[in-house]
This record gives structure tokens, C-alpha cells and sequence, in this order.
């Protein structure tokens, strides 16, 4: 999947090839192993990998407890003692593994344990504590793992990578005077192209690590190429929750994010500001996290939506947190460290939970099973448990904040990183005495056509006959565009003529626009304010709650209460009584 592959240049974890450097290992790395019984604890030493592999008693299934050297790629390897931990039972871990390397005196204190996930070919730090030259980590899964020696290295090996421009067809010509920077290290790159009668705005971040696109219109619709919708959702409902604002977009990590936006009824000018504080500190636990969960609208067998039972939570320490939702705006370090903290809080929990629903443990022996067709399942959160929970690590967690603030604190530029000017359609004026240019009882054999050129196909024809006091009825069409509804008479003859128009509640065209902006939505005391010299009378005979001006004799508002409360239900120029 594309989504995976992307994934494997978040922030803090290695966009490297699988291996290790320093010591080099044979062509067939030795391989060691331990027996594991049921009821006992197991411990295992690898001295060519400086590792020692404990669990406690039915942690792992009965079987052999395997470790191999892994042969290192013939590229530059940044992972040191990496080795395959393996069991031949081909059942899950039931309980916590802890590895402990022992370390140069030599490596830095923001050394730290790894795994390597086998889909996207990616070091994924786990929960490490150094003290003196160990370095203890604890794994929810068995795979590949190994050290390294600075989080920070895999953010310093990409700052210099740069993505690809996306590539867009022909966009409508209201979408005008796209805007974007115009350098090969900009923020972000853009392009416009239609989608059916909408524009689509592709955007893609420029940077190995997510980063959020502050909108000042929200677009009608977000989608990603990269990235399954349930993941979108939840990374934009995260941030909209920190945030306050629903118009800040995450962008993935040299990855792209389609923006749709619907013609405007009014023209909009579109700008978008790249973030680069707690944009980029949110997303990055998320997308750890979703590594192997792929979709976080799943219903997990404890009966938790994924996603918005750890939206739920974060929520909810959003909103104990004295300061938090606001702080995390000013790049503030202490609160970032708490947002990060809690979110991966709230991971752990659900991920706990929905992964214990999945085993059981024998009565008789105290062995924990997965049930059998859940395995899979089982290893996926096993794996998730393990990536979030490195960042409820006090130094994990600092170290997330001070890369978003540093980046941020770098992030001096002028003016917007996108912008674009939507265009809103031609107004189309409805009066007392037109639609549009089109005069009322002007006689023309296309008449027809003229207003179906004005407003598109109609929704629905009516012919009818008219009922005319002292005279005979004459043949009448209704053309109808949801609620608007505009009628001729002597229709498909050479003196067809426009009667009028008529607008009740519903959906207008977008275009339209009526006199003195009074519309169906709007009270009857509302619009006696917004037209001038309004007089209204209740009439018993038609139940309408008529409004009148002599400033255009033609035109007749209305609504059906008789106290003249309640909305407007009828505009027309053209109100005849005896119909």
C-alpha cells in the first residue's frame, strides 16, 4: 500500500534501509536459542549482538526462543546489533518481552531500542531506558530489533530529500491566480484541476515529517492517495481539537492531500499557512501508531471504534488540562510534551484493551492463547502498543516537542504558502419586472430556451392552464429549478411570453439573487425590515400573511400565519388570486 510506504519518513522513525554497522557479521549470522516451558520464565544471551532477551513465566508460548543475526545492507546502516527474535510456536507474545543491549560508554543518552517493521522496511524506536552502557527496552511483539544511536537521525538524514511536484489537468475558470512558492525547498507544492463541477487542490508536503495546513476556507472535501479516509479523519480531528478550528489540514510526510472546493455563491480569496509546531507533534504519534492499524474505524472485539474511542480520550484530557488546548498554539514545550504524553496515553489504553479481548488463558495450565483466526490482528496492535508507548516517555516526548518548536522557530517566511481566488458564478437577478435580462411579458418564439441557457436543465416541466377572471384560460408551462419556478405562456409558439416567477422554501440556484436579498429562510418581520415601505395584511381568503411596497407594485412576499410571525413561504412578481 502506498499509505505504508509513505509512513517511513515520520519524524522519528528511520527512512533507512534494514541492517546494522560497527561489528560486522557473517555471512551466516550464529544463531542461539532457549527453550521455553510453560509456567517458567526464560532468559537468553547472544554475545555476538550484546543482548540479553528476559520474559516472565507464560509470556511466550512453549516452544524455542530463537535469535539471529541479521546479515546488514550494503548501504550506509545506522542500526547497531541488529538481530531476529523468533519463537517456533508460531503463536503471539502474551506478555511483555524486555531486551537489554549492552552499549558503548560512548553513545548518547538519546540512544534507543528499535524495531524494524517488515511492510514499510522501517526502524520503529520502542520504550528504551539507558543507565550506564545498558540500554533496556520492553516489546509487546517479537521481529527484528536493534539501536540506535540518536532519534534525531532520522529527521537529519531527510532535511535534504525533497518530494516530487504533483501534476494536475485543465481547472475551471473560476478557480484563478493560484499562488504558490516558487522555489524547490517551498513548504509545499500545488497544483488545481476540475472534479466534475468542483476544483481539486492538490497539495504535497515538501518536508519528511507531517505538517499541518492552516486554510482560511475549509474545503468541502479530504482525501489522500496515501493515506485510508478513516486515518485522514482522525489526524484532522485531532488537530481540530487542539486547535479550536476545523480548518487546519495534516499533511503527510512527503505525501499528498486532495483539497475539493465547491463554486462559491460569493467570490472567496483561499489562503493556506503551512504549521509547523504541534501540527507536526500530533501526527507523528498517530502515524506511528498507525503502522498496522489501517483502519481506525475498525470495531474491535471489545466493542471500541478504534479511532473515536482514542479521539474520546484525548478529548477529554484536552479539556482537563489547564492550558493545554491553548499553549500547544504558542509552541509552548511543557504543554507539547503533555499533548504528546496523553495522546499516546490514550493509544496504549485502547490498544490494551482491544488486545486483551482477542486472547484467553487455559483454566487448566494458565497458558494465554490468541484465538486462532485473531493472530493477525493480535500482531498488528502488538506492534501499535509498542510505537505509542515510546512516546509516554518523558525523553521521547521531549525530544518530539523540541523537533516541532525547532522547526517552527525556523519557519520564518512572508506571506501565505498557498493561495487561489474562487470566483462565484454570474448573478442572475430576479425583479419585478425580469428574470435576468429576460422581460417579463416580452414575446419571443425561444423564450424557452433563453431560461434554460440562464439556470440549466429544469428539475421539472408542468403544463396547465391558467384560470382568467372574464376570459378563457390560456395554455401555460412551468419550468422549475428546485425551488424557483419560472412560467411562460403559449409555450413552443412564436408568441410565447415570460409571465414570471415564483420562489417557495427549497434549494435556490446558486446564481440567483432576489429582491432586497429577502429569501425564504428569512421571518416575514425580517423582511418588512429589508424592504422598503412594507405594508402587511392578513388575507382569509388566500391564508396568506401578505407584504406589499408601492416601490415595485409587482412583487408580493408572504407567509401563513396570521399574526404575521413565522417565515416567508411565497415570492413571486407574479401572485394572481384567482389561481
Amino acid at each position: 500500500m502506498r499509505r505504508l510506504a509513505m509512513v517511513g519518513v515520520l519524524v522519528m522513525s528511520l527512512g533507512l534501509a534494514a541492517g546494522c554497522s560497527g561489528d560486522k557479521v557473517a555471512d551466516k549470522p550464529p544463531t542461539v536459542h532457549a527453550s521455553v516451558q510453560a509456567g517458567q520464565p526464560v532468559k537468553l544471551a547472544d554475545e555476538t549482538h550484546h543482548l540479553v532477551v528476559e520474559a516472565a513465566a507464560d509470556a511466550l508460548p512453549p516452544g524455542n526462543l530463537v535469535l539471529a543475526g541479521v546479515a546488514p545492507a550494503n548501504d550506509k546502516a545506522v542500526v547497531r546489533d541488529a538481530v531476529s527474535i523468533t519463537t517456533d510456536s508460531g503463536e503471539p507474545v502474551a506478555g511483555a518481552v524486555t531486551l537489554t543491549f549492552t552499549v558503548p560508554a560512548t553513545a548518547p543518552d538519546t540512544a534507543t531500542v528499535a524495531y524494524l517493521e517488515s511492510t514499510t522496511q522501517q526502524w520503529i524506536p520502542v520504550p528504551s531506558q539507558r543507565s550506564g552502557t545498558t540500554l533496556t527496552a520492553e516489546s509487546s511483539h517479537l521481529t527484528d530489533f536493534g539501536w540506535f544511536d540518536d532519534l534525531r537521525l532520522g529527521l537529519g538524514q531527510a532535511l535534504g530529500t525533497r518530494a516530487a511536484a504533483p501534476t494536475c489537468g485543465g481547472r475551471p475558470a473560476w478557480f484563478k491566480d493560484l499562488v504558490i512558492v516558487p522555489s524547490a525547498d517551498a513548504q509545499i507544492f500545488a497544483c488545481a484541476e476540475s472534479a466534475g463541477s468542483d476544483v481539486r487542490l492538490k497539495v504535497v508536503n515538501n518536508r519528511a515529517f507531517p505538517v499541518g495546513l492552516e486554510l482560511s476556507a475549509k474545503p468541502s472535501g479530504i482525501t489522500s492517495p496515501m493515506w485510508p479516509t478513516t486515518l485522514v479523519e482522525l489526524l484532522n480531528a485531532a488537530l481540530t481539537r487542539t486547535l479550536k478550528s476545523d480548518r487546519t489540514i495534516a499533511l503527510p510526510p512527503f505525501g499528498e492531500v486532495d483539497l475539493t472546493f465547491r463554486q462559491p455563491a460569493d467570490p472567496v480569496h483561499v489562503t493556506g499557512y503551512v504549521r509547523t509546531d504541534i501540527a507536526v507533534a500530533l501526527p507523528t504519534v498517530l502515524l506511528n501508531a498507525a503502522l498496522d492499524v489501517s483502519d481506525f474505524d475498525l470495531v474491535m472485539p471489545g466493542g471500541k471504534k478504534l479511532g473515536v474511542a482514542v479521539l474520546n480520550c484525548f478529548g477529554s484530557l484536552l479539556s482537563s488540562t489547564k492550558g493545554l488546548a491553548d499553549g500547544v498554539r504558542t509552541a509552548n514545550r511543557g504543554l507539547m510534551i503533555t499533548a504528546i504524553a496523553n495522546l499516546a496515553g490514550c493509544f496504549e489504553e485502547v490498544f490494551k484493551t482491544e488486545r486483551a479481548a482477542l486472547a484467553f488463558k487455559n483454566p487448566d495450565t494458565g497458558v494465554v492463547r490468541v484465538m486462532a483466526d485473531k493472530k493477525a490482528q493480535y500482531l498488528r496492535l502488538s506492534k501499535a502498543l509498542d510505537a505509542v508507548k515510546y512516546y509516554k516517555l518523558a525523553k521521547a516526548a521531549a525530544q518530539l516537542a523540541d523537533l516541532a518548536i525547532d522547526t517552527w522557530s525556523k519557519d520564518v517566511r512572508e506571506g501565505a504558502d498557498v493561495s487561489a481566488t474562487l470566483d462565484s458564478p454570474p448573478r442572475i437577478l430576479l425583479t419585478g419586472t425580469t428574470v435576468g435580462k429576460i422581460r417579463v411579458d416580452s414575446t419571443t418564439a425561444d423564450i424557452e430556451k433563453r431560461l434554460k441557457d440562464l439556470f440549466g436543465a429544469p428539475t421539472k416541466t408542468s403544463d396547465w392552464s391558467s384560470c382568467s377572471l372574464g376570459g378563457n384560460p390560456e395554455a401555460r408551462r412551468s419550468l422549475e429549478w428546485g425551488a424557483l419556478e419560472v412560467t411562460i405562456r403559449r409555450p413552443g409558439r412564436s408568441n410565447a411570453q415570460l409571465v414570471g416567477w415564483t420562489v417557495r422554501p427549497g434549494k435556490l440556484p446558486d446564481t440567483v439573487r432576489l429582491p432586497y436579498n429577502v429569501t425564504t429562510s428569512m421571518t416575514v418581520k425580517a423582511a418588512m425590515k429589508a424592504i422598503p415601505d412594507a405594508n402587511g395584511e392578513w388575507l382569509d381568503t388566500f391564508e396568506m400573511y401578505l407584504v406589499t411596497t408601492p416601490r415595485t407594485s409587482s412583487m408580493t412576499w408572504a407567509g401563513d400565519r396570521a399574526d404575521g410571525s413565522g417565515k416567508i413561504s411565497y415570492i413571486s412578481n407574479m401572485f394572481e388570486p384567482c389561481d
